[in-house]
């Protein structure tokens, strides 16, 4: 099974901004307060993400939140 959610080695504010945007492209943006083995599809009710993804999302966003702080909750405010 491949992983949808994209790569991202933080570096820049700008960056964490384009990842998110990635995220809402792929139609799989949700909350970074969520953790992402709750989000549920709003057609079907199934979860969205696999173990696989949430684990990916959860250490991602856990290392945005270590680096940005609570700007994660804002990303397109600089």
């Amino acid at each position: 099974m491949s992983i949808r959610i994209p790569t991202f080695q933080p570096q820049t504010f700008d960056e964490m901004s384009q990842w998110f945007g990635q995220l809402y492209s792929s139609g799989l943006l949700y909350h970074p307060d969520d953790p992402a083995e709750s989000i549920v599809r709003i057609e079907g009710g199934g979860r969205l993400f696999s173990d696989q993804e949430a684990l990916a999302l959860n250490q991602t966003v856990a290392g945005m939140f270590a680096q940005f702080g609570d700007r994660v909750l804002t990303p397109t405010e600089n």
